[in-house]
């Protein structure tokens, strides 16, 4: 299992993009080791890089209860959510005839990982 920051990255820096899933589902760190990084407001959510390299990023969210954000993408880039602790909704759209649908309507928990 993956146990501490470090070693999640160092196993991504030694990591074919096909292996990142199986490392980020081997996390097993605790709360605790997040606290450094986290940093909160009223406003809604903060974004806090925790390492960022040429073919990855970790960035820590910290959501405040009952935030959102406006409906949004990814520019096409892979991106995997750990819910460290809490629990977010997420929706997903998909853009169709100049309207939104839901395509997904999920709940991660702590500890999940979509």
């Amino acid at each position: 299992s993956i146990t501490t920051i470090e070693q999640l990255i160092t196993s991504f820096d030694d990591a074919e993009p096909s292996e990142q899933v199986g490392i980020l589902k081997r996390i097993d760190i605790p709360v605790s080791d997040f606290a450094q990084y986290a940093t909160w407001t009223e406003d809604g959510y903060t974004r806090n890089c925790i390492a960022r390299r040429d073919g990855f990023e970790f960035i820590l969210l910290c959501w405040e209860p009952g935030a959102t954000t406006p409906i949004h993408g990814h520019g096409g880039q892979d991106c995997w959510v750990y819910q460290v602790d809490g629990s977010v909704r997420e929706r997903r759209y998909q853009e169709s005839n100049g309207a939104f649908e839901t395509t997904n309507d999920m709940t991660l928990n702590a500890g999940g990982l979509c």
